[in-house]
């Protein structure tokens, strides 16, 4: 019926909104792990062109322009929630049509800068024609909370994010505004010497995910409601699931089971033997099984270094079943069937 329609959808979108409010007090607070990689400026925009131009208005023209591109040391997903949340303020900031274009150049920094050290830099610069920023408003902008947005449109945590995260590239944003003429929002970062390492996007499975096989997970999480959902997920898709609400519990699985995992499913903090433990475990007894990290935050130094290096597969809490069984298919090399 429409009227359960509608209130699904608010269900919906208020759980998006909680989580995406979430993730970003995690970032901010240091727990989010990151997971760096050597990308091309180029490459990283013009992936998220698509997504990018479903997000704007068909009155607001877009453009992409590369120059100069020049290999970054990043981690990928904060950045490309850096961009998307500045080409929304970009929308927000622009009534009845207007223009938005990112581009990307290299610049050099003399030792005369305040924040940056001397040397090359890649310059991400999303531009809009839109109603501009006082100075009172700039001088607020990286205020965690701060926002001239209607309550119901944002939180204000988008910039102070992106400040805090571009800090810990050894980078700097950069503002350039004026009411009515318009706003310049540039990311500098530091160009890298390394090789580039270009690897494919995650998939997120678009339908429902079903094995044709008998892969086995254990599935190790505290929160009984998230275990119980996650089980299913995986049991819905075809896998051979084993459940553990404790470390202790995940360990005795491990130790009596006869069957080999091919994959473990693990919270970043739980109970009982850790998860370091836990996967040290894994890899001892089952050196072919993959390990995913399923996690709001991670504490101990073994498990985010797995995840910092790629070691470990890491999805984010709270995720999307689509994102979960995307990452597991990519971990395992499966293919679907219909």
């Amino acid at each position: 019926p429409e009227r359960v329609k509608k209130a699904l959808a608010t269900i919906k979108k208020a759980a998006f909104k909680s989580a995406d409010l979430t993730r970003s007090l995690m970032v901010l607070g240091r727990k989010d792990p990151a997971r760096v990689e050597v990308i091309r400026t180029d490459y990283l925009i013009f992936k998220l062109k698509n997504s990018l131009e479903r997000l704007l208005p068909e009155d607001i023209e877009f453009s992409i322009t590369a120059p100069e591109s020049r290999p970054i040391l990043i981690d990928r997903n904060q950045t490309e929630r850096a961009i998307i949340n500045l080409v929304l303020n970009a929308k927000d900031a622009i009534e009845n049509g207007g223009k938005i274009s990112i581009t990307c150049d290299a610049i050099e920094i003399d030792e005369s800068h305040e924040s940056l050290i001397k040397g090359s830099y890649a310059k991400i610069s999303v531009i809009d024609d839109g109603q501009g920023m006082s100075d009172d408003v700039k001088e607020h902008i990286f205020e965690p909370f701060y926002t001239t947005k209607a309550t119901t449109k944002g939180t204000g945590m988008g910039l102070s994010l992106v400040k805090s995260f571009i800090s810990d590239a050894n980078g700097d944003i950069q503002i350039n505004t004026k009411v009515g003429e318009g706003t310049e929002v540039a990311l500098l970062f530091p160009v890298t010497g390394e090789q580039e390492t270009v690897k494919p996007y995650r998939s997120v499975v678009e339908q429902d995910l079903v094995i044709d096989s008998k892969y086995k997970v254990l599935v190790v999480e505290d929160n009984p409601e998230v275990l119980a959902t996650t089980s299913e997920t995986l049991r819905s898709a075809g896998f051979k699931v084993f459940e553990a609400d404790n470390g202790d519990t995940a360990m005795s699985l491990l130790e009596t089971g006869s069957e080999a995992i091919d994959l473990l499913c693990i919270d970043g903090v739980i109970p009982g033997a850790s998860s370091s433990a836990v996967i040290a475990k894994v890899q001892d007894d089952h050196p072919d099984s993959r390990i995913v990290i399923c996690s709001g935050y991670v504490e101990e130094e073994l498990v985010l270094r797995g995840i910092e290096t790629g070691e470990f597969a890491y999805v984010r809490k709270p995720f999307l079943k689509t994102e979960l069984l995307g990452c597991i298919q990519e971990e395992l090399g499966l293919q679907q069937t219909s």
